[in-house]
């Protein structure tokens, strides 16, 4: 590769981890200085944030780090690349839970409504609990898994951290599609009602969540299918395709913030006064 092309490389996923960082971070204040954005949906948003954010402090400079390492020859500190390794799966791994966490959230939202009114803070805080455990699981493991047998390991890891939670996630978009169509036709003359306005909030924050999971397959589906290929069948493939696959996912920590304040309105809000 060319030395003009590395920098290019370089300056675009030096601009990419700073707007990942600034977006973010501003979505992290905002959650922390507002009170009325602490409801318990906002609580995974937080997270989320928080798992993007790491993407654009520690992962996208590890990567660089790895990158130019590898172009000029110089030696790898070991440790340290097995500490980024975690974290890069860390927060990969958790923004992925997180998707399938929300999109839960949304599913119990639109198909049981009662039920979900009555949810308690402190159930979402387990789930986030549970989310970032498992996160941290196999995260943990990368370093004994790689030695152990890193093909098998890393299809299991892709199977289990990417494909499993992306079928979980587009069964309940499916179903909440669905449960949504039917239930705006029983509603149609309930326009102004205070049932019918709860529900339009719902069916908002579902659909912002759809495009979420848009994102999310355009983001990452292309690096966990390289991934996947190179793994089981050692295809190999070009700096410049690597780098662009890595590219589009780690953008995608930079566009949930943006679309954040583009779907809710108190989120944006809270932009503006930030600002």
């Amino acid at each position: 590769m060319l030395i003009e092309t590395l920098i290019a490389w370089t300056a675009v996923y030096v601009l990419v981890a700073m707007l990942v960082i600034f977006f973010n971070g501003l979505v992290l204040v905002s959650f922390f200085k507002n009170k009325t954005l602490r409801t318990r949906t906002n609580y995974f948003i937080a997270s989320l944030a928080w798992a993007d954010f790491l993407v654009g402090a520690i992962s996208i400079p590890g990567w660089l780090a790895l990158v130019l390492t590898t172009y000029y020859g110089w030696e790898y500190n070991l440790l340290m690349l097995d500490v980024w390794t975690s974290f890069d799966m860390l927060a990969g791994i958790g923004s992925i839970y997180h998707l399938m966490a929300l999109s839960w959230d949304r599913l119990c939202a639109i198909v049981w409504p009662l039920k979900h009114r009555l949810y308690t803070r402190r159930k979402y805080i387990y789930i986030l609990c549970l989310v970032w455990g498992c996160a941290l699981l196999v995260s943990g493991f990368s370093t004994i898994g790689n030695k152990a047998d890193a093909k098998l390991y890393n299809i299991l890891v892709i199977g289990v951290c990417f494909f499993l939670p992306l079928l979980v996630v587009l069964v309940t978009q499916g179903t909440i599609f669905v449960k949504i169509r039917h239930t705006e036709r029983q509603h149609i003359d309930q326009q102004n009602s205070s049932h019918s306005r709860s529900l339009k909030r719902e069916v908002r924050a579902a659909k912002a969540i759809s495009i979420m999971v848009f994102l999310f397959v355009i983001g990452w589906l292309p690096f966990f299918t390289i991934s996947l290929l190179s793994f089981a069948a050692g295809v190999t493939y070009t700096a410049n395709a690597i780098f662009a696959v890595k590219l589009l996912q780690y953008s995608n920590s930079f566009f949930n913030p943006i679309l954040y304040a583009q779907k809710f309105p108190e989120f944006r809000r809270a932009y503006v006064r930030m600002l």
